[in-house]
């Protein structure tokens, strides 16, 4: 199958998709409300969200949240998670549109956490290697499934995603490709 790769923020991938901008939306959470408006592949990815924080943050526990404000990806499952953690423990959430833009605010000490999936955190700190700037906090929050995501009722290309799945779980490829982006 060839791909041409389109960029596109969180919050327009299912409207891309519902409107023939995109034909696949790539690893978003399996929810019961977005099965009611796409299909999904099989899973190819389990994860959780997380909670980051700097390397210097006093933040030891969801507890030291208090009084805190938790940035989160805008129109996403993160920032459901953070706006509960923030009434949880006593502190604010704060909706931004790029995950880069996350990761800069707490750098820069506009926020003092970040929720983020644990797949986007853990590539964010392989690839600083010995210049990580962030740690994670306590355990997964979520116990998340991705998959692509496709037009509701485009089964044909559904299916055909799901064989090529099938095929580089079945030869090691994709394990290869997990290590690469996200360690062991």
């Amino acid at each position: 199958m060839e791909l041409e790769f389109k960029e596109m923020k969180f919050d327009g991938f299912i409207p891309g998709l519902q409107s023939n901008q995109v034909d696949i939306a790539s690893s978003i959470l399996i929810r019961e409300e977005r099965k009611e408006v796409v299909d999904f592949t099989d899973i190819f990815l389990e994860s959780g969200l997380v909670l980051a924080v700097a390397n210097d943050s006093s933040i030891q526990s969801f507890e030291d949240l208090k009084g805190k404000t938790i940035v989160a990806t805008q129109g996403s499952t993160t920032y459901e998670e953070a706006k509960k953690l923030a009434e949880q423990y006593g502190g604010q959430a704060k909706p931004l549109k790029e995950t880069d833009a996350l990761y800069l605010d707490v750098e820069n000490g506009n926020a003092d956490a970040l929720v983020l999936n644990s797949p986007t955190v853990d590539y964010r700190l392989a690839v600083d290697g010995d210049n990580v700037k962030f740690r994670i906090v306590g355990e997964h929050m979520t116990v998340d499934e991705h998959a692509f995501a496709v037009k509701k009722g485009n089964k044909e290309l559904a299916d055909k995603i799901n064989d090529g799945l099938k095929k580089v779980q079945e030869n090691g490829e994709y394990d290869k490709i997990h290590e690469k982006w996200f360690g062991k």
